[in-house]
């Protein structure tokens, strides 16, 4: 059984914006999809254990992927430009300090006094696009495994028309999001060769 402590940044901003042939991805920080692993031995046959290591991934946080065309975040049907977006739920933190116990089971506390109900991320220049083109965003957050997403809303700051605005967007009614899981089962094969000598 272990317990470590981290920190899961509330501000999210993406390591780059790529553009797609019908809009622009924003490439998040990976660095922020904590895991933990649990290692086991292959058995293969006659209980002849391998020499292989098998690594089993739990996610921390939950991975939340989100496809919006530009049209629908201003109602309007005109270009926008996306200035910032903030993720946030109603009942519970979702970032800043954790705590997390892991062992035959996993659970995830986040500190209530060095959390946050929210993540965001901000474009410096702003994210352009025309009326049909789609924006694509990923945020990172703290869940404890339940990936409960009733909670939880989105809102857009954005220009349209040369108007400032902001539009919130219910997840599950307004808007629709993926969850993503980055990894489940990792194998590692054994590296053959001369053990290094220790020295004291």
């Amino acid at each position: 059984h272990t317990t470590f402590t981290g920190v899961l940044p509330q501000s999210q901003d993406p390591k780059e914006i790529v553009e797609t042939t019908d809009g622009y991805v924003a490439k998040p920080n990976m660095d922020y999809a904590y895991m933990v692993a649990q290692t086991t031995n292959k058995v293969g046959p006659e209980g002849v254990v391998s020499k292989d290591v098998v690594l089993t991934f739990e996610p921390i946080v939950t991975a939340l992927q989100f496809d919006i065309i530009a049209k629908k975040v201003s109602n309007e049907g005109s270009d926008v430009t996306i200035n910032s977006i903030n993720l946030y739920s109603q009942n519970k933190n979702i970032s800043g300090e954790f705590t997390c116990n892991f062992g035959t089971t996993k659970s995830v506390t986040v500190s209530n006094e060095k959390g946050a109900k929210n993540v965001n991320m901000f474009f410096k220049n702003g994210v352009k696009l025309t009326a049909d083109q789609h924006f694509n965003f990923t945020f990172f957050f703290l869940s404890n495994g339940t990936d409960a997403l009733t909670d939880m809303k989105v809102t857009f700051n954005y220009t349209t028309n040369n108007v400032v605005k902001t539009k919130t967007a219910t997840i599950g009614r307004d808007i629709s999001a993926k969850v993503k899981h980055y990894f489940k089962g990792i194998e590692f094969k054994a590296i053959e060769g001369e053990k290094a000598e220790g020295s004291n």
